[in-house]
């Protein structure tokens, strides 16, 4: 079983965690909820506590980039665009023949 010094050197709360990061409180519990620090646990209505090593490896995400969101089309949606467009000439043309 863990002591309470052990718990204190391998965890830390969402306040003790915002001045590592230097960033609010409100941000880091942001970051748990969302899965930014991996390993955080959220203590009932109470808070975070967040693994330290967590928190001195995380790393902000560059400005403008989502996670999990990429800016090149795949190959899948430049199909579905050329096969769009493909049925949009097809029915233009066809509709100035009707003309």
């Amino acid at each position: 079983m863990l002591t309470q010094k052990e718990l204190d050197m391998m965890y830390v709360d969402s306040p003790a965690a915002a001045k590592i990061l230097g960033v609010t409180s409100n941000q880091v519990r942001f970051l748990c909820s969302k899965g930014r620090l991996q390993g955080a646990m959220k203590l009932g209505t109470s808070g975070w506590i967040i693994p330290r090593e967590s928190v001195l490896n995380y790393r902000p995400l560059k400005k403008g980039r989502k996670p999990g969101v990429s800016n090149n089309k795949t190959t899948s949606d430049k199909k579905i665009i050329e096969d769009a467009l493909k049925e949009y000439n097809k029915w233009k043309t066809r509709n100035n023949n009707n003309e």
